[in-house]
């Protein structure tokens, strides 16, 4: 199969249990063939796949995807455990394979690449595995993996869809390590941490998330703090972290995500956004977003009234922009 062989000279392979992080891939001293395609979907992918530590799945589709091969893995993608997986691990692209052949062959034509290139031969539906440096670490059709169910009816076999996903998904980062680094940067600029908790699953870790990444949010962020999200699931030693850390500020261990602290550049605990009313998670009602703006207030040397009032009023706007929402439905 294509590049089966060359891949095999690029990584050391290893057998990981379901659910297990994969070992690391030990990259031999040739030139790994890289994926790009150029797209704003490709673009936000390879952001997300970077700042998360995941992988991207390039699904390669071709002109008819109402073919039964394509019907059958938008099947299997869409299974509790595959979408489980995918959730956790991988940023998920759709590509049209003729539209990406077209791409690189314009990138090679002018000496701009070395990319990687479909057997125009090729099965598709194909799945193609990135990282987030646009590395080429595994590339198959899903043809070997069709089965037949009790009824006689095909599908493709999950099993074995699932072994292909965690062998090829990013060996988990260690929180403690993560943690050390974003204190030794914000020793050296001068900074606070904001550290916050989060996990896949959490649907209001990355509201948060996507409030701190806001056009008139991140550079104020910016200029106060260095920015550290700790994955409870994903970084090991990540919910330990969190349960030591609420301990420091004086909390029981156990309690909700997100949740998130301030800590000067030695590691000390300076606020926490445990307020009046318990954990405020992302501060969306009026007393939450009160307790964050005295967060602020009470350790922030560089950003002053005005700023901290833009960043209330961001965080209002997001509910403004939820409310609106739902009264278009």
């Amino acid at each position: 199969m294509l590049l089966e062989c060359v891949l095999a000279a690029f990584f050391a392979a290893s057998a990981v249990q379901e659910g297990a992080p994969a070992a690391p891939v030990q990259e031999a001293q040739l030139v790994v063939p890289r994926f790009e395609h150029r797209s704003s979907d490709s673009e936000r992918a390879f952001a997300r796949a970077a700042k998360e530590n995941r992988r991207v799945l390039v699904v390669l589709k071709g002109p008819d995807a109402s073919h039964e091969a394509h019907t059958l893995l938008d099947v299997a993608l869409a299974t509790a455990k595959v979408r489980t997986k995918l959730t956790y691990e991988y940023d998920v692209l759709t590509v049209d394979a003729a539209a990406y052949t077209r791409q690189e062959s314009e990138r090679r034509k002018s000496g701009q690449s070395d990319g990687f290139v479909l057997d125009p031969q090729a099965a598709l539906p194909r799945l193609v595995i990135v990282d987030a440096a646009h590395n080429l670490l595994a590339e198959t059709g899903v043809e070997s993996w069709w089965t037949t169910d009790a009824s006689g009816a095909r599908r493709l076999d999950e099993t074995k869809l699932l072994a292909h996903l965690t062998q090829h998904q990013a060996p988990y980062l260690e929180a403690a390590k993560v943690r050390d680094a974003a204190l030794a940067r914000a020793q050296a600029e001068g900074k606070l941490v904001f550290l916050h908790f989060g996990a896949p699953w959490c649907g209001w870790c990355h509201k948060l998330e996507g409030w701190m990444e806001r056009e008139k949010v991140a550079p104020l962020l910016a200029r106060e703090f260095v920015d550290l999200k700790i994955d409870t699931d994903r970084m090991t030693g990540g919910a330990e972290l969190l349960k030591s850390l609420r301990t420091a500020a004086g909390l029981k261990e156990q309690g909700g995500i997100p949740w998130f602290v301030f800590l000067d550049a030695d590691g000390r605990v300076l606020t926490t956004s445990e307020g009046p009313q318990g954990n405020t998670g992302f501060p969306y009602a009026d007393e939450e977003v009160a307790h964050f703006v005295t967060m602020l207030q009470t350790t922030c040397k560089k950003l002053g009234a005005p700023e901290i009032e833009q960043l209330r009023a961001e965080l209002a706007a997001v509910r403004r922009e939820d409310e609106a929402k739902k009264a278009a439905k």
